[in-house]
């Protein structure tokens, strides 16, 4: 892994943890675009969290 990829990678960690600690990611991966840089990964969310997010548009 490089050091970009692992810098990345335990600053999404550390976001996430702040936005709630029981969650975690795996699969992390970054795939460069004609735009910039996508970050991939699995988000693991315990089952019995519940998330409810209304979208208005």
């Amino acid at each position: 892994m490089t050091r970009k990829l692992t810098d990345i990678k335990k600053l999404t960690e550390e976001i996430l943890n702040e936005f709630d600690p029981m969650c975690s990611f795996r699969d992390f991966r970054m795939v460069k675009s004609h735009t910039g840089v996508n970050l991939i990964f699995d988000l693991v969310i315990p089952f019995s969290k519940k998330i409810i997010r209304r979208v208005k548009f």
